[in-house]
C-alpha cells in the first residue's frame, strides 16, 4: 500500500508545472516511516554490542532469529559454516554465528 504525497510534475509543452497528489507505491506512511526509523536506531543501539558464537550446525537458524544464551537474548546477523579435518578421516562441521544483542 502507497502513501498519498503532493508533487510537481512538469510536462512539455502548453502545460508547464501541474501540481498533484498521486499514490506512490514505493512512499511510506508516517505511520510506517516511524516504525522503520524507530527499528533502524533500534539495530543501531543492538549492533554496538556483538558476540560471536561456534555451535553445531543448525539448518533451522536463519539470520534475524533470536536465540538465548545465559539468559541473554541475542539477534543473529550471519551464519557462516565450517568444515574441518578431525584425524585422517574424520571430518567436523560447525557453524559461527554473529550475534547482537536483542534489545
Amino acid at each position: 500500500v502507497g502513501a498519498l504525497h503532493e508533487i510537481e510534475n512538469f510536462r512539455a509543452g502548453d502545460q508547464g508545472h501541474v501540481f498533484a497528489v498521486m499514490q506512490d507505491p514505493n512512499a511510506l506512511s508516517e505511520t510506517a516511516t516511524a516504525d522503520r526509523a524507530d527499528r533502524r536506531h533500534k539495530t543501531a543501539e543492538e549492533a554496538a554490542d556483538t558476540r560471536t558464537f561456534v555451535t553445531p550446525p543448525n539448518v533451522l537458524l536463519e539470520p534475524e532469529d533470536v536465540i538465548t544464551y545465559s539468559g541473554d537474548t541475542w539477534r543473529i546477523a550471519t551464519i557462516a559454516y565450517r568444515i574441518s579435518r578431525q584425524g585422517r578421516i574424520a571430518f567436523a562441521l560447525s557453524s559461527r554465528l554473529e550475534a547482537r544483542d536483542c534489545l
